[in-house]
């Protein structure tokens, strides 16, 4: 399939979403606060901030004043875009595997085992990175150490997807459910148990592993990306873990957030003139009673994405019927602050996915798993 490009949007936020990075964090919060703050007529507190990232915002405003869309986007890549490091020594990581082509070119993955691995197939946890749609790569599952889920006796797999410059809607929900459908072609060759899949994914990660989770069995969204390699193959997932994701791209009243200028890179368009894609692309759309197990994690601070984003899709998750928890980080921010700047989220995930991939628990619609 073909997917439209969109033209780039010069916009003097640009760097205002660089999740995934922690030493972004700070750089982050601060100018989304301000925003806000200006917005509502408040007066803003002062936000510490590292001396690196008052130089990057000073470049930031030189470049905007330039014109320079460029500087913006490489700055934000810079930051967001972390080098392969290697994992523990009784960690293995098999990198860069094509998992599919596509026309703007090839999508890899990245998968982390134990070099002591079980005999048995492995569960999978699917690592979903996040950027804004416009930056980032899989590289970020080193930041929060979610490789060491392989110590909890699963396989860890962090996938990439095309980001906003090169293909808008709905090519970045074709790519991850593509890695989905690889991880079951090549289950029995790699070790794989291909009937517990769980995904994990922050800010526009956790956007698209919450659209996995709800959209199991749609055709609409499903894609063909990967070709007669990958057909035949379902791409449901059991489980689902959703940091701090938009979830709702059609704005209420009353609550704002920061993200409007990526959603407008991520539809192809502004919301009055792409609003059926902007509900196409809202994870909210979608609720019912057959959606994957959720956990949802978002700080009482997010100054990037409302927490409004997060309570919301719980509520409806629970009136459909559907197993959602939700997390509330006092004191979070946009992944920063609270229980994010420790290491105890990685035990609560690792949890959940021990509750929800155990052995014996019922699939979702395993009928088309081809599993009894």
């Amino acid at each position: 399939m073909m997917y439209p490009r969109l033209p780039g949007i010069a916009d003097a936020a640009i760097l205002r979403e660089l999740q995934g990075m922690n030493a972004s964090h700070d750089f982050i919060f601060a100018f989304g606060h301000r925003a806000r703050c200006e917005r509502r007529g408040e007066m803003r507190p002062k936000m510490p901030m590292r001396r690196w990232l008052v130089v990057a915002l000073l470049i930031c405003i030189a470049a905007t004043s330039l014109g320079c869309r460029s500087m913006m986007i490489f700055m934000a890549r810079r930051i967001s875009e972390p080098a392969a490091t290697s994992p523990p020594v009784d960690i293995a990581v098999e990198r860069d595997i094509v998992f599919a082509e596509t026309p703007d070119g090839p999508l890899a993955l990245d998968v982390y085992t134990l070099v002591d691995r079980p005999a048995a197939p492995l569960p999978v946890i699917v690592f979903v990175h996040g950027g804004g749609w416009f930056a980032g790569n899989k590289n970020q599952i080193q930041l929060g150490r979610g490789f060491e889920l392989t110590r909890r006796g699963y396989a860890v797999v962090a996938v990439s997807y095309r980001l906003t410059d090169v293909a808008v809607f709905p090519a970045q929900i074709h790519d991850v459910k593509a890695s989905i459908r690889w991880i079951r072609a090549n289950a029995s060759r790699r070790g794989f148990d291909a009937s517990r899949i769980g995904v994990w994914g922050s800010s526009a990660g956790g956007h698209l592993v919450a659209l996995m989770g709800v959209t199991n069995g749609s055709a609409e969204l499903e894609g063909d990306v990967g070709g007669a390699a990958l057909a035949g193959q379902s791409s449901d997932v059991q489980a689902v873990v959703d940091f701090f994701g938009p979830t709702q791209f059609v704005p209420e009243a009353d609550h704002y957030d920061a993200t409007g200028w990526m959603v407008e890179r991520l539809i192809g368009g502004t919301l009055a003139e792409r609003r059926d894609v902007a509900v196409r692309a809202s994870p909210a759309t979608y609720v019912s009673a057959s959606a994957a197990p959720i956990l949802i994690v978002h700080g009482d601070e997010d100054e990037v994405v409302d927490l409004y984003q997060s309570t919301s899709f719980h509520a409806l998750l629970v009136a459909a019927g559907a197993d959602s928890t939700l997390r509330i980080v006092k004191g979070g921010g946009h992944g920063r602050g609270g229980e994010f700047s420790d290491r105890s989220l990685l035990a609560v995930v690792g949890e959940f996915f021990d509750r929800t991939l155990a052995p014996g628990r019922s699939v979702v619609n395993s009928s088309r798993l081809g599993y009894p």
